[in-house]
C-alpha cells in the first residue's frame, strides 16, 4: 500500500529544485522591509507607538534609502489637507529634518488652493441661486456636492502629493 502524503510533504516534494534568483530575493526582501516600513508609519500614524520606538526600529532594518522612499509615499499618501497633520509633521521632522521647511510650504499652498475651490464653489452655488430668486442667510451652499469641486479636489490632491513626495527628495 502507498503512503498517504500531507500537503506539505507534496508542496515539499514538487518544489524541492526550484530556486529564486538573486533579482528575486532581493524583490522579495524588499517587498518585505516595504510591509515593515508601511506597518511603523500606521503604528505611529495611530499612536500604537512612539516617534522614538519608529526610529529605532527603522535603523534595525538597515536599508536607509528605501525606508526614505516608504516614508515619503505613505506621507504624501496619507495628506489630507484639512485634517490635524502634527504627527505628520513629526515624521517630516525626524526623518526629513532639511526637508521639513519646503514639505509646510507645500502643505499651506495645499490648503490655500482648496480653499479657493470651496469658496469659489459657494459663490457659484449662491449665484445660481440668485439668479432663480432664491436668496436669504440660511441657504448654506454644500460645495461637496458639485461634480466640479470633485474633479478639483482630486487634481489638487494628486498634484500636492506628487509635490510632497518631490519636497521630501523623492521622484516617482
Amino acid at each position: 500500500m502507498s503512503e498517504i502524503k500531507s500537503t506539505l510533504d507534496l508542496v515539499m516534494e514538487r518544489t524541492r529544485s526550484l530556486t529564486m534568483t538573486p533579482e528575486e530575493k532581493e524583490e522579495a526582501r524588499k517587498k518585505e522591509l516595504t510591509g515593515r516600513i508601511r506597518g511603523l508609519f500606521q503604528k505611529r500614524k495611530n499612536g500604537s507607538i512612539s516617534l522614538e520606538t519608529m526610529k529605532s526600529e527603522l535603523e534595525k532594518l538597515g536599508d536607509r534609502k528605501l525606508a526614505g522612499e516608504v516614508l515619503a509615499d505613505e506621507l504624501a499618501g496619507d495628506f489630507i489637507p484639512d485634517a490635524p497633520n502634527a504627527t505628520w509633521m513629526d515624521i517630516v521632522e525626524a526623518f526629513f529634518p532639511s526637508r521639513l521647511k519646503k514639505a509646510d510650504l507645500v502643505m499651506g499652498r495645499c490648503r490655500k488652493e482648496l480653499d479657493e475651490i470651496n469658496r469659489r464653489e459657494i459663490e457659484d452655488a449662491k449665484n445660481s441661486w440668485r439668479k432663480k430668486g432664491i436668496e436669504g442667510p440660511a441657504l448654506v451652499p454644500n460645495p461637496h456636492r458639485s461634480e466640479s469641486w470633485k474633479k478639483g479636489m482630486d487634481d489638487i490632491l494628486a498634484r500636492c502629493r506628487k509635490e510632497i513626495r518631490s519636497a521630501l527628495g523623492f521622484t516617482k
